[in-house]
């Protein structure tokens, strides 16, 4: 889930300790339409006061500006939830023009593949799954459309991350079927087209998913749960490099607002991310 926060001296903190930002969702995979909006997302330093706290949280911070919805998150938690498969968004981010451009941020995407884990496939056959549960509770066909739609892209990234093609850019000459199938599932005005998409992407989805757990515990899955310790050396090494350069502390805050993350705490509002029933 995001945290939403309204201070405007916040948000101007967190801007001021961005290393990255992107955009992310339709308008990154290419797939935008007139009903789509134009979100971004901010990698940043976490404050001195938020990287001594005892939070340790997979949650996004959430800002709106103008029907702009920026989502912050710190380069920890960053890669933390790549990882564990707690944001799937995280993981598109990671193989992005974006990350590959970055001066301080290159260093993930040249390991991007060691990212490649169970953990995430899982999620995003985890977060299909929910899409097709959450059709019939939409109130227009523009919203039930969309719901098909993510699950779709869901079930592609998943097949791609597990033959090594993964591209979050869906309008290359490879993924041009894809954007071609979303366009074609959001266009539809016809129940019967829909359904038969979504029991098509279920059955898909619900093969994916055995065989990914048969290959796991049968022992022959060809990615790690996690990732491989030499590679977990490696990220370690580049992130202490990089903490550090004099970049990242002139970029660091001392302090910020940490009561946005008590009170999701205090409230128990936690979403198990990707979870596959």
């Amino acid at each position: 889930m995001n945290i939403h926060i309204t201070d405007k001296e916040e948000f101007e903190k967190l801007i001021y300790a961005t290393i990255l930002t992107t955009e992310m969702g339709s308008s990154m995979y290419g797939t935008s339409d007139e009903n789509s909006d134009t979100d971004y997302l901010h990698i940043y330093i976490p404050s001195i006061n938020e990287k001594n706290s005892f939070v340790n949280s997979h949650h996004q911070i959430q800002y709106k500006e103008n029907n702009t919805d920026h989502i912050f998150i710190n380069l920890h938690s960053f890669i933390r939830n790549c990882l564990n498969g707690d944001s799937t968004i995280n993981m598109e981010i990671l193989f992005s023009d974006s990350m590959k451009n970055s001066k301080e941020l290159n260093f993930l995407y040249e390991m991007r593949n060691s990212f490649i884990n169970y953990k995430i496939v899982r999620s995003y056959v985890g977060f299909g799954n929910r899409d097709l549960k959450q059709v019939g509770k939409q109130v227009n066909d523009l919203e039930k459309n969309k719901k098909v739609a993510h699950a779709y892209r869901c079930l592609k990234f998943a097949e791609m991350l597990l033959n090594g093609t993964f591209n979050p850019y869906i309008n290359t000459l490879d993924t041009l079927y894809i954007k071609d199938k979303i366009i074609d599932i959001k266009a539809s005005k016809d129940y019967k087209v829909r359904d038969s998409n979504i029991s098509e992407i279920r059955t898909n989805i619900e093969t994916l998913r055995n065989d990914l757990n048969d290959k796991l515990n049968n022992h022959i899955l060809h990615i790690p749960v996690y990732m491989k310790c030499e590679d977990q050396y490696l990220l370690d090494v580049n992130i202490h490099d990089l903490i550090e350069s004099d970049y990242w502390k002139n970029k660091q805050n001392w302090y910020m607002n940490m009561l946005p993350f008590y009170k999701v705490n205090e409230n128990d509002n936690i979403i198990e991310y990707g979870e596959m029933k």
